[in-house]
């Protein structure tokens, strides 16, 4: 996760957290002031995100839930459906 982490420390968070054409729209809270993106698992494959796993919880099931799902989808049987993803979350 270093690149998410480089992109918010470099100004480009709000590429990352906006609404609008080509940004990811990660959801987001704040604590102590502080900015911070909600847990979440990106699955990307050629450069696009094909399945998110969010809310993510519990957070020990979640690769578990992961390693399941990539199992699914080299099987043939996960489909080409992303999954529900923070498109529709709320920064707070």
């Amino acid at each position: 996760m270093p690149s998410l982490l480089l992109a918010a420390t470099t100004g480009r968070e709000v590429a990352l957290t906006a609404a609008g054409r080509g940004t990811l729209r990660l959801p987001t809270f704040e604590a102590a002031g502080i900015r911070l993106y909600r847990r979440l698992t990106l699955i990307a494959q050629r450069g696009r995100v094909v399945k998110v796993f969010y809310p993510v919880f519990p957070p020990d099931r979640n690769a578990a839930d992961v390693v399941a799902g990539l199992t699914r989808r080299t099987s043939g049987r996960g489909g080409g459906a992303p999954g529900r993803g923070p498109k529709g979350s709320r920064s707070r």
